[in-house]
């Protein structure tokens, strides 16, 4: 039995668990490799340098975005075309996945090049944070075609069962990422460059072990010259699926742009550099977000291609319970360690104590959202592309940005903070509607959801 088969035979439960906890800790390397930068960086240069990588790190994701929705486009028309046992069409989507990926990140990485300066003022890098931005962007985003190529790669890799190989695809990076940080910024006194550097090298490894599975026996596509031809049918239905998760990192990038617009007005540079932090211990509660997407997106993915919608409502169903759990612990803990952690993150008493407080009210109601976390995945699964996007909008344009505005011109720096709970609230009971409905009315039934 092949590892895409397991999905539509072994028990559900088991299989988000067997897919997801690769995943989680995939994302946690990650989560190191982003916060190595933040720490270091912390430790042995400044508060100026914390903020202009936060600014950085930001761009440089949403650059990279490109390569993630391509992946999740392609691995959801991969996903279906094994479970409808067509390895022909897998193989077609596989090639003009990445005919489509290296075209545009080529054109993005040149764009933002010459663009570099109002770029980085756009996301704002302003005053004392500017020159220490530009300094660790010039060297940064020529790793973008690598770490976009890479999130391409491993989200496929993933989503045909190998889930613990795209794990040791982000493991190794990170090992090497962190032994050169501080080797590069104090020892060889390359400053913030030096931090981008070993960024880029982990970057570049990365993809070089992508490349490495693709090139060898595990991988079940068929790359052959004869499938590299352009098939407008299936950019299309990538495009659409994909399309929800870029629009999500877009949004998500435009609303770090006006907060760090808004918090450079009522709080000055302490204001952007509380949030940098604060974004970046974000990614400890993605952990189990991410895990939990790997592990029920291929699995509705492929069983809606074979028509058992039942383990479909399974896999929603044991999503939920899973999420809630694991992210309302996690909640818990990281409320009653951050208190520890950070003071390793930032030397400044100030910082350190508004980044406490910040984080505890900015996730207060963040578990709720597996709500929606669950319901972007099952809609982009089954192809419905459309409704997916409904959800992103909904939280990222007419939620959050507006919120913002209203919440820090009533309340000023506080303001801010309550806007993410209130968001969440909002959001969580939206998407848990729409799958109440998917549950009860489509699925029940055993009906494509149409």
């Amino acid at each position: 039995m092949s590892n895409s088969d397991m999905l539509g035979s072994v028990k559900v439960r088991k299989l988000i668990f067997m897919l997801g906890w690769p995943a989680a800790l995939n994302f946690l390397v990650v989560t190191i490799y982003n916060l190595t930068d933040v720490f270091f960086v912390g430790r042995y240069l400044g508060t100026a340098q914390i903020a202009g990588v936060g600014v950085v790190g930001a761009v440089i994701f949403l650059l990279s975005s490109f390569g993630l929705a391509i992946g999740v486009g392609g691995s959801s028309v991969i996903a279906r075309a094994l479970g409808e046992r067509n390895k022909e069409k897998a193989s077609f989507a596989f090639m003009n996945v990445n005919m489509l990926a290296w075209t545009i990140h080529v054109v993005v990485v040149v764009l933002a090049w010459i663009f570099r300066e109002p770029i980085l003022t756009f996301f704002g890098a302003k005053g004392d944070i500017f020159p220490h931005a530009l300094a660790y962007y010039k060297v940064l985003l020529f790793g973008v075609p690598f770490l976009s190529w890479s999130m391409l790669g491993n989200h496929i890799i993933h989503t045909m069962g190998h889930a613990k190989t795209a794990m040791l695809n982000g493991l190794l990076p990170t090992i090497v990422n962190t032994a050169l940080n501080p080797l590069f910024i104090k020892v060889f006194d390359m400053g913030i460059e030096g931090s981008a550097w070993a960024t880029i090298i982990g970057y570049s490894l990365n993809a070089l072990l992508v490349l490495r599975f693709f090139s060898g026996p595990k991988n079940e596509i068929r790359i052959a010259w004869e499938y590299v031809k352009v098939k407008l049918s299936l950019l299309r239905e990538m495009a659409a699926i994909g399309g929800s998760v870029l629009l999500d990192v877009f949004t998500a990038n435009l609303f770090v742009i006006v907060l760090n617009q808004i918090l450079f007005k009522y709080q000055q540079e302490a204001g952007v550099v509380v949030i940098s932090i604060i974004l970046r211990i974000n990614h400890l509660f993605l952990i189990p977000v991410i895990g939990l997407e790997a592990g029920i997106r291929p699995i509705i993915g492929y069983n809606y291609g074979s028509r058992q919608m039942h383990r479909v409502r399974q896999a929603i169903v044991g999503g939920l319970q899973y999420g809630l759990l694991i992210i309302y612990g996690l909640y818990v803990v990281v409320v009653f360690t951050s208190p520890y952690f950070i003071h390793y993150l930032t030397k400044d008493a100030f910082i350190a104590a508004e980044t406490l407080r910040g984080l505890r009210i900015i996730y207060s109601f963040f578990p709720f959202m597996i709500a929606q976390v669950v319901a972007s995945s099952y809609f982009q699964a089954v192809g419905r592309p459309k409704t997916a996007f409904f959800l992103t909008v909904l939280k990222n344009i007419v939620l959050l940005i507006p919120l913002l505005y209203v919440f820090a011109y009533c309340f000023g720096y506080q303001g801010v903070l309550y806007t993410f709970p209130v968001v969440d609230i909002i959001s969580a009971a939206t998407a848990f509607w729409l799958l109440r409905n998917e549950l009860l009315y489509k699925l029940a039934k055993g009906e494509p959801a149409n």
